[in-house]
């Protein structure tokens, strides 16, 4: 969920830096004639079944790319087999703003070696299709767990993960459908929010309305921001160019809509952190990213927000992880290696430590 600040994690005085440069990048005059290079690590939109998923194929990261019609809606997932020998199946949910290949540097670090990954563009995102409504965590979890059951034909339970707000969706799913769930992985969810400390990320929200002027340039300029760590290789634009529709002329517009990203956005101040976390009764691994976005800024998540997630949940052992990188960067290649083998190891031992 880029830029989105649970503390306001910027000196006193300044703007949010991603919301500055991104609202600036959005504004960039120019021209490329390489949109085809741009484009290079992307997949077109398949064609989908109205009452069934698309045929999986292959896309970046080893990866397979099918469309399902879900409760009414058109979702894009993204489909890692990369063991077919192993029975376990981990379904990772991104955040706001995020989609399916989000976690395409955690698979090429080698996630799904020890299990296969799906993960899913949640309606209104990238290549999902954006509905007016049912932007709640509620329908967001019935959407994951109907695709799972009834379009993918998942049997078994599986091992349920996300990033940021995708962190709260999985834990949804994890309470309200044990059932379906072995484990459970949050990468630094944003719980227990500050009242309106979501403020600067409204621009952001917003700017996905606009035309990204030069899409060479913003993804040049993007790769020069503190909080990406010197990550950006060919995985992490590709990861971008997702969700960029890019024109002839170098040009872009946003596959996230807006008014989807800012109903999203919304849930992680209605969702019942405290209850969620008391009902939890499946091993949990909490990975906690401990670094702002800029060097000196805190953390987007608060270390006392961590604390009371873990004495919240009596019945779940929960492992706590601290990674020192920002809220984006521990899904990029500087910490994915770190991520996966930990996540790995969860997978293997399993309940973890409080």
């Amino acid at each position: 969920m880029e830029g989105f600040t649970m503390q306001h994690s910027r000196r006193p005085g300044s703007r949010c830096t991603f919301v500055a440069f991104l609202v600036l990048c959005l504004s960039q005059p120019g021209r490329t004639d390489s949109a085809k290079q741009l484009t290079a690590g992307s997949s077109a939109v398949a064609a989908a079944s109205a009452d069934r998923p698309s045929s999986p194929r292959p896309v970046a990261v080893r990866g397979f790319e099918g469309f399902a019609v879900v409760n009414g809606v058109r979702l894009r997932y993204m489909d890692y087999q990369g063991d077919r020998l192993s029975s376990a199946t981990m379904v990772l949910v991104p955040g706001v703003a995020e989609h399916a290949n989000w976690f395409d540097c955690l698979i090429e670090a080698g996630l799904a070696s020890r299990c296969r990954v799906i993960s899913v563009d949640l309606r209104g995102q990238a290549k999902s299709e954006a509905p007016n409504s049912g932007y709640t965590i509620e329908r967001f979890s019935s959407d994951i767990v109907t695709l799972l059951r009834d379009e993918l034909h998942v049997r078994g339970k599986v091992i349920v993960g996300g990033h940021s707000l995708g962190g709260a969706i999985s834990l949804n799913i994890a309470v309200n459908h044990p059932e379906m769930v072995s484990k459970l992985i949050m990468l630094d969810p944003p719980a227990f929010p500050k009242p309106g400390s979501d403020a600067p990320l409204i621009p952001t929200i917003e700017a996905f309305n606009q035309r990204v002027a030069n899409a060479r340039a913003f993804l040049d300029n993007l790769a020069n921001q503190p909080f990406m760590e010197g990550s950006m290789t060919s995985t992490v634009r590709s990861i971008y160019l997702q969700d960029l529709r890019v024109e002839k002329d170098g040009s872009a517009t946003w596959g996230t809509k807006s008014f989807a990203a800012r109903k999203s956005l919304e849930q992680v101040f209605l969702f019942p952190w405290k209850s969620a976390f008391q009902r939890l009764t499946k091993p949990a691994l909490l990975i906690h990213a401990t670094k702002g976005f800029e060097e000196g800024t805190p953390p987007l998540v608060g270390k006392d927000q961590m604390d009371e997630a873990l004495n919240s949940s009596p019945r779940s052992p929960i492992k706590y992880l601290p990674i020192e990188g920002n809220h984006v960067s521990i899904l990029l290649p500087k910490h994915a290696r770190q991520v996966v083998n930990e996540m790995h190891q969860f997978i293997s031992t399993g309940n973890g430590s409080k």
